[in-house]
């Protein structure tokens, strides 16, 4: 049981803001075998899943200092809200998997809490990301 609690553990620290570590307890899962496959994506997913929120949960803190703590021209930030709403569909993308894109994805969840999307919507976007990410794997499908 404590293997998959480490690949929930990596799954988590992979996909928090300004993270060093790349997700490799699940692919050696899978690459190596004797794991069951199906509790250790459920780990992964609910783990990278959890690093996701807990960036987003980050956004929305600071969206809420906004005039506290920073202030941002009001034209500006109304026009980021307009297009973000078109951006949200991105969380379906394997983002993090790419080398350097994977920081900027961390960095745009927090961007997506800052602008006020709404939680259901960037739940269910972000945790059908995942299952997509995951799902794409474990049928042998290779992304990059």
């Amino acid at each position: 049981m404590s293997s998959y609690l480490f690949i929930f553990i990596n799954s988590f620290k992979s996909s928090i803001l300004l993270s060093l570590y790349h997700e490799s307890a699940w692919f050696a899962a899978l690459q190596f075998g004797g794991y069951n496959m199906p509790l250790a994506t459920f780990c992964a997913i609910t783990g990278s899943s959890s690093g996701i929120a807990l960036n987003f949960a980050l956004g929305r803190y600071l969206g809420s200092k906004r005039d506290d703590w920073y202030s941002m021209d009001e034209a500006i930030y109304l026009r980021l809200k307009k297009y973000i709403g078109y951006s949200v569909p991105l969380l379906l993308l394997p983002f993090p998997d790419l080398p350097l894109a994977g920081q900027f994805f961390a960095l745009y969840t927090v961007m997506l809490g800052l602008l006020g999307v709404r939680v259901r919507t960037f739940i269910v976007l972000a945790l059908a990301g995942r299952v997509i990410y995951y799902g794409y794997y474990l049928l042998g499908i290779t992304l990059f």
